[in-house]
């Protein structure tokens, strides 16, 4: 068994996938039981969060918002991606047009059109499926792609710096919100055109990437193994996934019987919860350990949804 359960956060750098994070992540905790909470594209950089051991199986319960992102963009010109690893176009309107863009309009539109509930249409070179195949497999097929708009929310977007072409910002969105498509979509309505050029996350939910370990480090612990403490030090407990629930505190023989593959019955408070509307799971404590999830059956019972096999001595 993975002696490491737990999540670690960890600070991607350029020109390197989320793949290529697990992987490592893999050598370093000597299992294959690794996996990650949301992908950053390869150009960008920040914050990944780690799932190794019984933490994958929480990772649908782990907070993914909101997401903080910063980076820079270019005016002036548009990308076949939406951003810098696309094909660039330079924008058909005259430079003087273009340097009458200005922070105060810039501003206004993102008061107008880019900020709280908003729909927006992801970029043709995204993962989303189309009929099974990836949308952006599709893409460089050449296929006429018309993808539909879905829903996001944009907490704050913030212009830390401009002076025209570069813009950088500071935004905090919702899950499965594109910053590139943020970023052409503004560039859109300020007639100009836009691309993504730069991109690091550097929150997701409680989580900053200030409290994270660099892929130098992680490389440098292969090599030398030298201090015992690195990985544990780091780790972030399993209980954090599901710290935003209520709790079931279990007695012994409620778990004998739930892992058995029974089921137990509600107490009020478990009542009073599932009254909540949307409120399906309970983690499930055992003499204050986090030993799984509880889901409520359809006889308004509970039994086990997710159970950890961690030792309980």
């Amino acid at each position: 068994m993975n002696a490491f359960n737990g999540f670690l956060l960890v600070d991607k750098p350029p020109l390197c996938t989320s793949f290529n994070v697990v992987s490592l992540c893999r050598k370093v905790f000597d299992t294959q039981r690794v996996g990650h909470s949301g992908t950053l594209d390869p150009f960008a950089t920040g914050l990944l969060i780690i799932a190794t051991g019984e933490a994958l199986k929480l990772l649908e319960y782990i907070p993914s918002e909101p997401k903080e992102y910063a980076g820079t963009a270019v005016f002036g010109a548009s990308s076949s991606t939406y951003d810098c690893e696309g094909e660039i176009t330079a924008s058909s309107t005259s430079d003087s047009v273009n340097k009458k863009v200005d922070l105060d309009m810039i501003n206004k539109i993102i008061q107008q059109k880019f900020l709280g509930k908003i729909m927006q249409v992801p970029p043709a070179h995204s993962a989303i499926k189309v009929r099974g195949v990836p949308a952006y497999v599709r893409a460089r097929r050449g296929e006429d792609l018309s993808l539909p708009a879905r829903p996001s929310t944009i907490y704050e977007f913030e212009i830390t710096d401009f002076s025209y072409p570069r813009l950088s910002f500071r935004c905090q969105v919702s899950s499965g919100t594109y910053i590139r498509s943020l970023l052409h979509d503004l560039g859109q309505e300020l007639q100009v055109g836009a691309y993504l050029d730069t991109l690091r996350r550097t929150k997701i939910a409680s989580f900053s990437v200030e409290q994270a370990v660099t892929v130098a480090e992680l490389e440098q612990y292969l090599l030398d193994r030298s201090d015992d403490t690195f990985l544990s030090s780091r780790l972030v407990p399993l209980e954090f996934a599901v710290s935003h629930f209520p709790r079931k505190d279990l007695t012994s023989l409620q778990y004998e019987k739930l892992a058995q593959g029974l089921y137990i019955d509600l107490d009020p408070a478990d009542r009073e919860f599932l009254s909540q509307e949307g409120n399906r799971v309970l983690p499930a404590f055992l003499d204050n350990r986090l030993v799984g999830v509880l889901e409520f059956t359809p006889t308004n019972q509970l039994k086990f949804h997710k159970k950890l096999n961690i030792p309980l001595s």
